[in-house]
């Protein structure tokens, strides 16, 4: 196989500049039982352990939220309740959840949200979440309430907390100094009942002809995938034809679904409707329906103003470029969070992320891009090495399935009844 293809040199470029700046880090559907363990209601609940900045609590139009105002100096601000949970809350089986809103994202520093079985004395977990220099890549955005969902599998250890036996909850924020204070918003935090079992999700990213090879290599797996495609470039040098597309979902049991060359953010209301509807209807004229609602965001960049509100209306899930994994059900199913799959990814890692879905009931998207002999630019992944990550992935003894079927499986609103995911079909073993 080549190692690249002339047609698609310049999208090597563009996603590669993707990679860049997803490489500058920094620091949904309602279908899941949630039990509120704090909604910031009464003011003495919670207070500083740490100095650093001011603290309040209050709330709007009967939203309650705890804010902190950092000082400016990177020191950290710490918040955490002030007597113990009695009875304590037992988090097994379940995942974190929390809201909040932060004035300007370009000055965090960091935050995590933790919690404690020995009130912080030293026995915790730490759940943080990733923000990149480009704002267009981020989930959480200047002055809009986000809601995050953390999996245990993420969550940084500290001690040996007793997940059985949480007491103490808190919530760590720090600037970047240079005089620049944020004002961040805390909502609440909740755990959610997590799936029966976890799964994993293969991803690929614009249709090219090598994506046809690594089907037949996932099928000896019994694996099946999601391609996100570009229609405008379908046929072309480099890229797979509409049978072969046809093959990926009639042979292969494949997703075929929506992906586009130009980033929503850099397109016109009128322009991006009207683009949107465009690549849905060559899947739908071409019977790749069910694919036709699923969307990775053009180079991972979305915005708050026109690029979500758009996608939420056309599109049941849309999936970014990094910040994974995911839980079930997701924060937000328009901004699905995947493992980013580059040339230094080993199989083991890719293995291992397979096993913590599994035992922490996670959804892992892995996001592919090139399979080639000798990879030469990040985003390109060794065909070696793919069926050596194939491998792992059938070791792990997890459920792969493609992503359009996930979501048909777990998108049932029973708020207040257990996690309905029921993913069906055998778990993969090994090749012989």
């Amino acid at each position: 196989m080549k190692n690249h293809h002339g047609s698609r040199r310049t999208r090597v470029l563009l996603t590669t500049a993707l990679l860049f700046a997803l490489g500058s880090l920094s620091a949904a559907g309602a279908f899941a039982a949630e039990r509120v363990v704090e909604s910031l209601g009464g003011a003495k609940k919670f207070a500083p352990l740490w100095p650093g900045g001011t603290f309040e609590m209050g709330g709007d139009a009967g939203f309650p939220w705890a804010r902190i105002v950092t000082d400016g100096k990177a020191g950290p601000s710490f918040i955490a309740n002030v007597r113990p949970y009695n009875p304590t809350l037992d988090a097994t089986g379940r995942f974190v959840k929390v809201w909040i809103k932060i004035d300007d994202v370009t000055r965090m520093g960091g935050m995590e949200f933790r919690l404690s079985s020995d009130r912080f004395n030293s026995n915790y977990f730490a759940f943080e979440f990733p923000m990149y220099d480009d704002a267009d890549f981020n989930v959480v955005r200047d002055g809009v309430w986000t809601t995050l969902t953390f999996p245990f599998g993420s969550a940084r250890v500290e001690g040996k907390p007793d997940r059985k036996a949480i007491n103490s909850v808190g919530w760590y924020v720090a600037d970047k100094g240079e005089e620049a204070p944020v004002t961040a918003f805390w909502g609440g935090v909740a755990l959610v009942d997590e799936p029966p079992e976890g799964v994993v999700s293969i991803t690929f990213d614009d249709g090219y002809d090598d994506h046809y090879l690594a089907a037949q290599i996932m099928h000896e797996h019994g694996f099946q995938g999601t391609a996100y495609i570009i229609p405008d470039a379908i046929g072309q040098h480099g890229y797979m034809n509409l049978h072969q597309l046809v093959d990926l979902q009639e042979r292969y049991g494949w997703d075929v679904a929506a992906h586009h060359e130009t980033p929503f953010t850099q397109m016109r209301p009128d322009e991006l409707e009207s683009t949107i509807l465009g690549v849905q209807r060559y899947l739908t004229e071409n019977e790749f329906g069910g694919g036709a609602k699923h969307l990775a965001y053009p180079l991972g960049k979305q915005n708050t103003s026109l690029v979500r509100p758009l996608v939420r209306k056309h599109f049941a899930t849309a999936r970014v470029a990094g910040s994974g994994p995911e839980t079930l059900p997701p924060a937000d199913p328009h901004l699905l969070r995947v493992m980013n799959v580059l040339d230094t990814t080993t199989p083991e890692e890719i293995g291992a992320a397979a096993r913590m879905a599994r035992e922490n009931k996670q959804w892992l998207i892995l996001m592919f891009h090139y399979l080639v002999d000798e990879p030469t630019n990040p985003i390109e992944y060794s065909t070696e090495s793919f069926k050596k990550a194939m491998a792992q992935l059938a070791a792990a003894q997890v459920r792969v399935l493609p992503l359009a079927r996930v979501w048909e499986a777990c998108n049932t609103s029973t708020l207040g009844l257990e996690n309905p995911c029921r993913l069906g079909g055998a778990v993969a073993k090994p090749a012989e």
